[in-house]
């Protein structure tokens, strides 16, 4: 009997290895917690990222030959690309992680298992490994082949079907899914030491936002954000009635001065273009709650979520282009217009552009949002080998213009080339198209002669006035707050819950019964609803006398809105500190409060 169960013992210790090591190619000396790259180890990695619907596998293929060029001469890495449209991308990288998921679990069995089958071993007297000497080593060396020529070559090992250790992230809330799935290898010893270079190539306010509970986990592509808008003062106008430039903070500090020359300029436009309220949202489409927080506190202000009309600064606004509307026209060319007042957008030489006839104000800065920052990002998968290894081809994105450019243009000669005359990049073939938001840092890409003027106009000088616009930018007060639905309950928990509770009450004690909130769901649907309707009656407003003979402007009106969706049951429920749930309390919750 004994003789059988060693026998057993040894066939089991002899199968498990090889099926443990069957499920990877690469050397698992190179664990998931390595932070250097110097061994230079023959490695490959595979990246996945969304391409567009007229490109074609055999131009991936190519254009993945191209990136290989460079990354293995620098890095000693194959990069395998899978690309996708965005239609199929994020369903892919949901099955990878499922399958990668099932094999782990498989593999920690069958570990768990061969654990046992040694110790069961090792107590029958089995001898499972050999003695060896101190003084023997074992060597690892990269399998070679001889080429056509007589050239040695290194063959790089070959990727698993559901291998993946760079992939593109593409909005907050999956970002955040990742982030609770625990699938992103944090980035922050990486960013401190083998990959500290990107530090200097990705606006800090980026790689700030990115993080999700105090680390990073994934690397924003540097890219452009907002655009400037200036209010334009005609200098003339000002000098001439006496008006201070320096006085002029917001748009309601020149009702004044639009007064005078409606009076007594007819000859000037008073206004052109509608400026933007200073209004910020506590969810996107819902204009109900929020903040109004000016230019100049935009920096500081903490946007605490209220009932926007019951905020006087909210009311004065509205009140204003009420009151203007018959006097603003809209244009996208100021230039052959004669007008006291105007708002214009773009970039930072308008200011320059105006100076000598208008007086400029900065109404509003560039200001980048959450989706702005959270479009593009790439992370390094929890299941990487070598996170390290996969930070090189990351950073090489944002650091690099040659592998930046090929990953977005593809091959020379092939789908583009450079322009002897112009010196921009001619599209020569859609067979393999990108969107430049995903292909690394914005301010390494060529100019090609597809862009706009205005994007010719903030790429020239290496992008020298996108970069100027970002350093000058400022984030939405919001950034990073996104509304969450309450999690599922867990029955067990709920089962448990209700137990003590009956057990309670079959003793005669008094049990208070559990308060039920409105659900995320609902509350963020009525917040809609609310938002059109009430929106609705700024609009159909007409001024009318109370039931005591006074007049109401849209000013008291918006008030009058105020009070009323203060009792408004949807209102009370998202502003219910109670429920840990509500629009409030995640605010809270998010801000540290």
């Amino acid at each position: 009997m004994k003789k059988r169960l060693c026998c057993l013992l040894l066939c089991l210790l002899m199968v498990l290895p090889v099926i443990l090591s069957g499920c990877s190619d690469e050397d698992d000396s190179e664990t998931a917690g390595a932070t250097s790259s110097s061994s230079k180890k023959a490695m490959t990695v595979v990246l996945y990222s969304i391409t567009n619907e007229s490109t074609t596998e055999d131009a991936i293929a190519a254009v993945q030959d191209a990136i290989n060029e460079v990354t293995e001469a620098r890095f000693n890495t194959h990069v395998i690309l899978r690309l996708y449209t965005a239609d199929k991308y994020f369903s892919v990288i949901e099955e990878k992680v499922k399958q990668i998921e099932e094999r782990t679990a498989l593999e920690e069995k069958l570990a768990a298992a061969a654990k046992a089958a040694n110790k069961a071993a090792k107590a029958a007297g089995v001898t499972t490994t050999p003695e060896t000497t101190s003084d023997e080593t074992t060597v690892e060396t990269e399998e070679t082949l001889i080429n056509d020529i007589g050239l040695e070559k290194i063959v790089y090992p070959t990727a698993a079907e559901d291998q993946m250790d760079i992939f593109l992230v593409s909005g907050y809330e999956r970002y955040y899914e990742y982030y609770q799935k625990e699938v992103m290898y944090a980035l922050d010893e990486e960013l401190s030491v083998n990959s500290k270079l990107l530090r200097d190539y990705i606006y800090p306010t980026f790689l700030d936002a990115a993080k999700m509970g105090g680390k990073t986990y994934a690397i924003p592509n540097n890219h452009m954000v907002g655009e400037y808008q200036f209010l334009l003062l005609n200098r003339e106008l000002m000098d001439k009635y006496y008006y201070d430039a320096d006085d002029v903070f917001s748009i309601t500090d020149i009702q004044g001065y639009l007064d005078t020359v409606i009076k007594y300029e007819p000859s000037y436009i008073p206004l052109v273009n509608t400026p933007e309220s200073y209004t910020y949202y506590a969810a996107d489409g819902q204009e109900i709650l929020g903040a109004f927080i000016t230019n100049q506190a935009l920096k500081t202000a903490k946007p605490t979520p209220k009932i926007l009309f019951g905020v006087r600064q909210y009311r004065q606004f509205t009140s204003f282009i009420d009151s203007y509307s018959q006097y603003i026209t809209e244009s996208d060319n100021v230039d052959n217009l004669k007008f006291a007042a105007a708002i214009v957008k773009g970039d930072a030489s308008l200011a320059e552009k105006y100076e000598d006839d208008y007086y400029v104000v900065l109404y509003k800065s560039p200001t980048f949002r959450t989706a702005d920052v959270y479009e593009s990002m790439y992370a390094v998968s929890t299941y990487a080998k070598n996170p390290s290894r996969c930070m090189e081809i990351i950073t090489a994105l944002s650091t690099d213009a040659q592998l930046r450019n090929i990953f977005q243009y593809g091959v020379a000669g092939v789908h583009y080339e450079i322009n002897e005359d112009t010196g921009l990049v001619d599209i020569l073939s859609d067979d393999y198209s990108m969107d430049s938001i995903y292909t690394g840092n914005q301010f390494l890409m060529w100019q090609n002669s597809s862009m706009s003027e205005k994007e010719l106009q903030y790429s020239a000088n290496n992008w020298e006035l996108a970069k100027l616009q970002n350093l000058d930018s400022v984030a939405d007060p919001y950034l990073g707050f996104v509304i969450l639905p309450e999690p599922e309950p867990d029955p067990e928990e709920v089962a448990k819950k209700e137990a003590e509770r009956q057990k309670k009450i079959d003793a005669g004690e008094e049990v208070p019964e559990e308060v039920e909130y409105m659900s995320v769901e609902d509350m963020l649907a009525g917040l809609s609803q609310l938002t059109e309707e009430y929106m609705q009656k700024l609009k159909d407003f007409v001024p009318y006398e109370n039931e005591k003979g006074k007049l109401i402007t849209l000013y008291e009106y918006i008030d009058i809105l105020g009070d009323e969706l203060a009792e408004n049951e949807v209102v009370l429920e998202a502003l219910n500190e109670d429920n840990k749930y509500s629009i409030i309390s995640q605010y809270n919750t998010w801000r540290g409060n």
